[in-house]
């Protein structure tokens, strides 16, 4: 397998959030890289074969500054890297939807379920719901890909089912549902939210079929698929990725992006190549991930 094949990557740029989402799996320590660090951490990359980043946190507006962030988009763009943002969206406003739409790929504004109830009991605030959907939709208008994220819990295994029609019908561009399982980091999660294999399974069929013919990018990803298989990066750019061990996620430490090379994260004994690569290879005609 060529080990420079062109792959994606996700960043969290800060750790700082202003939700409370139960189900979160954010790093919860590292320093802020500066402007000029995280520029030296993309060239980096870039070098070893990344052509798609996601920006996430936590909160990535709360990255020093929404022009800063803007401009580490601008600068990833410039060398050839397709950029995601991943974002709660309260921070975000029409008018920043006008500075981004000629710099970013995807935008990705999480949305579990479109029950306004559920979202609380999930840990965001009311307002979460309204606000989202009028994001999608001005940036929609605007010629904008939009990527939804859905966790699926116990609270919202049901009503995923009555967001298929609302995907197909809404113009999405992708639409990521991921199987929650507990970060050990986070050691008040309960098992309450856990979605055993088979009723993710029974959901994943239901989705499939239910968005067949459709242009929506389906991507499903249970417990299994998340294992080994992330290059997940800190605000302070040490590379992680994910372990599964008795169905909690844990993060394991690869080291440092600008102290290593490439070679010492594929030849990691916890970086299974065949997934990386499976999961998430970017194609060099379209720039895309198939399941970043």
């Amino acid at each position: 397998m060529n080990q420079q094949s062109n792959f994606s990557a996700s960043w969290s740029l800060t750790t700082a959030c202003n939700y409370k989402c139960k189900y979160c799996y954010r790093y919860t320590s590292g320093k802020l890289s500066s402007y000029e660090e995280a520029k030296g951490i993309t060239d980096k990359l870039y070098s070893w074969g990344c052509r798609k980043l996601s920006l996430a946190g936590g909160e990535p507006m709360l990255w020093h500054s929404k022009a800063e962030v803007i401009d580490l988009i601008r600068y990833l763009k410039l060398k050839g890297i397709k950029t995601e943002l991943i974002t709660n969206g309260s921070y975000l406003t029409t008018s920043d939807l006008d500075n981004f739409k000629d710099v970013l790929d995807i935008l990705t504004i999480d949305i579990d379920t479109l029950n306004n109830a559920e979202q609380v009991l999930l840990g965001r605030p009311v307002s979460h719901l309204s606000h989202a959907l009028s994001l999608h939709h001005y940036a929609r208008k605007s010629g904008m890909k939009i990527k939804l994220n859905t966790v699926v819990t116990s609270i919202n295994l049901v009503s995923i089912r009555e967001m298929c029609e609302f995907v197909k019908k809404n113009g999405y561009y992708r639409w990521k549902i991921y199987q929650y399982m507990p970060v050990v980091e986070f050691t008040e999660k309960d098992d309450s939210l856990t979605v055993s294999d088979d009723d993710f399974e029974d959901l994943r069929k239901y989705v499939e079929d239910q968005l067949n013919g459709s242009e929506v990018q389906l991507v499903i990803e249970n417990n299994d698929q998340m294992h080994n298989s992330y290059m997940n990066i800190t605000p302070d750019g040490i590379i992680h990725t994910n372990k599964i061990e008795n169905k909690r996620i844990i993060k394991i430490e690869i080291g440092r992006v600008m102290d290593m090379n490439f070679k010492n994260f594929t030849a990691n004994e916890f970086v299974d190549l065949v997934k990386f690569y499976k999961y998430h290879s970017v194609t060099e005609e379209r720039r895309e991930s198939c399941f970043a």
